[in-house]
C-alpha cells in the first residue's frame, strides 16, 4: 500500500457564492498545483493542466465506486455526465521535475437555472514516500490489498466511509484505526451483498479480541460502546461466514463518540429492510411541532410497509403491551440505557402496530427480539377504508427520558434519529433537540 506525507495543505471552501457557468474555480499556476478546474457547460467539468506536467492520471469517485478515469498526454480533460448534488472525490497523479506528486480533493456540482455550479472543493497536496502515512482528508476510503493479516491492515480514520470486497471464501480484510481522544466507539458493517453473511470483529492493540458481531444473513453488523484509549491502534476484521462477492462492496465505518452522545448507545435499528428508513412525519418539525417522535414508512411505493417485522432496539423490560384507541396496538420498553442528562432509563414506544403483538407486559426483552408487525391500528391518517385497507400504515417511534408512558412534553423527549448514526434517513428528517 502506498504511503504519503503532506507537503502543502490548502482548504478552499467556496460556500458564499457558487461559481457559475464557465467561471474558473481554481487557477494555481505553480509546480505545487499545476491545474485549474472550469465548469464548461451543464454536467461537464474541465481539468486543464499546465506545461509542468509530463504524465498524469485523473480518477473520480462517488461514495462507493469510481465514476471516471483517464490517462492522457492531453492538457485538457473533459469529464462528462457527472451526477449532481453528490460529493465527487478526485485524485490526480502526475510527474514533474521534482518527482511523482498526488493531489486529492472533492467537489460537488449543483444545479442553478439549468446550469451546473461548483459550490465547494477541498484540496490536499502530498508527495509519495515509502515509510509514512497520513489521513488524506477524504471522507471515503477504499480497501487496498493485501490486507489479510494484522501486519498488513489498512489504516483508516474516524468516521470515514470505507469500502471493500470479500473476493473469495478465504479472503479476510483487516483494518486498523487510532483515535486521538478517549470515549466510546461504534463499529458498523453494512451493505453486505445479497446471499452473503459477513461477520465483524474488533481487537485491541495487542490483537486480543474485544467483541464480535455475528448476525445471520446479510444483516448489518454492529459492535457498540467499545471503551477507547487514545493513541492506540484498534484492529477491525471483516470476513465471510458464508458467501462472497468480488464485484459488490461492503461498507465499513468506525466512529468515536463522547460518553454522553446518544449515538454511542449502540441501539439496533428496528427494521432490517433498507426500504424502511423514510420518515413521513419528523421530530418537532414546523408542520407538526408537537410530534415528538418519527413516523417511519417504506420508501418503495410497491413494497408497502404493512406487516414488516419490528424488532426491539435495546435490552430492557416491557412496561406496556396493549391496545388503545389512539396508539392502536403499542409497546413501551424501558431500556437499560441511562440518559446522561436526566439519569433515568430511556423508554421507547412503538405505536400503531398490527393486532397480535409478539410480547407481553412484565417480561425482559433483548436487543433484536421481535415485538410485532407494522400496521395502521389506532388514530392514523389517512384512515383505512374498504377500498384502501392499508391506508395510514406506519410505525410511530419515540424516545423519552422522563419515565413517562404517555402525555409527553417536548422536554421529556429525545430526537430518535440520534440513536441510529449508521442509518441514512430520508424524507422529513430533523436535527432538532
Amino acid at each position: 500500500m502506498k504511503r504519503f506525507i503532506p507537503m502543502i495543505l490548502i482548504l478552499l471552501i467556496c460556500m458564499i457564492q457558487p461559481f457559475g457557468y464557465g467561471d474558473v474555480v481554481f487557477n494555481v499556476e505553480n509546480d505545487s498545483m499545476p491545474y485549474q478546474i472550469n465548469v464548461d457547460k451543464d454536467n461537464e467539468v474541465l481539468f486543464t493542466f499546465d506545461d509542468t506536467i509530463n504524465k498524469y492520471s485523473l480518477a473520480l469517485y462517488n461514495e462507493k465506486k469510481e465514476l471516471y478515469q483517464t490517462d492522457s498526454s492531453e492538457k485538457v480533460v473533459t469529464v462528462k455526465n457527472l451526477p449532481k448534488d453528490i460529493v465527487i472525490d478526485f485524485i490526480i497523479s502526475y510527474d514533474t521535475a521534482s518527482g511523482l506528486n498526488n493531489i486529492s480533493g472533492s467537489m460537488i456540482l449543483q444545479s442553478s437555472k439549468g446550469k451546473t455550479n461548483l459550490s465547494y472543493s477541498t484540496i490536499s497536496f502530498y508527495t509519495e514516500v515509502t515509510d509514512r502515512e497520513i489521513n488524506t482528508l477524504s471522507s471515503t476510503r477504499y480497501e487496498s490489498e493485501p490486507n489479510d493479516t494484522f501486519a498488513s491492515a489498512n489504516r483508516i480514520y474516524d468516521d470515514e466511509n470505507v469500502y471493500g470486497y470479500i473476493s473469495s471464501r478465504s479472503d479476510v480484510d483487516y483494518f486498523k484505526i487510532k483515535f486521538t481522544q478517549a470515549g466510546k466507539a461504534n463499529f458498523w458493517l453494512g451493505s453486505i451483498p445479497s446471499g452473503c453473511d459477513y461477520d465483524l470483529e474488533v481487537y485491541d492493540s495487542s490483537q486480543n479480541l474485544l467483541k464480535g458481531s455475528y448476525k445471520g444473513g446479510n444483516s448489518d453488523e454492529l459492535i457498540s460502546q467499545i471503551t477507547i484509549e487514545p493513541n492506540k491502534d484498534y484492529y477491525i476484521k471483516v470476513y465471510s461466514y458464508t458467501g462472497y462477492d468480488a464485484a459488490d462492496s461492503y461498507h465499513l465505518r468506525a466512529k468515536l463518540y463522547a460518553d454522553d452522545d446518544y449515538g454511542a448507545f449502540g441501539w439496533e435499528y428496528m427494521y432490517t429492510d433498507t426500504d424502511f428508513r423514510h420518515i413521513s412525519s419528523g421530530y418537532k418539525l414546523s408542520d407538526r411541532p408537537t410530534h415528538y417522535g418519527i413516523d417511519i414508512v417504506s420508501s418503495n411505493s410497491s413494497n408497502h410497509i404493512s406487516e414488516a417485522v419490528i424488532t426491539n432496539v435495546y435490552d430492557g423490560k416491557i412496561i406496556i403491551a396493549r391496545y388503545s384507541s389512539s396508539a392502536g396496538y403499542y409497546v413501551v420498553v424501558e431500556t437499560d440505557s441511562i440518559d446522561p442528562n436526566s439519569g433515568n432509563k430511556l423508554r421507547v414506544r412503538y405505536l400503531h402496530m398490527k393486532e397480535g403483538l409478539y410480547v407481553a407486559e412484565g417480561f425482559n426483552i433483548t436487543t433484536g427480539a421481535i415485538i410485532g408487525l407494522t400496521g395502521n391500528t389506532g388514530d392514523v391518517r389517512p384512515k383505512p377504508t374498504l377500498e384502501n385497507p392499508l391506508a395510514g400504515t406506519h410505525l410511530h417511534f419515540d424516545v423519552n427520558k422522563s419515565g413517562k408512558n404517555s402525555n409527553l412534553y417536548a422536554s421529556d423527549t429525545v430526537n430518535p434519529q440520534w440513536f441510529f448514526p449508521s442509518i441514512t434517513f430520508t424524507g422529513k428528517t430533523s436535527d432538532l433537540e
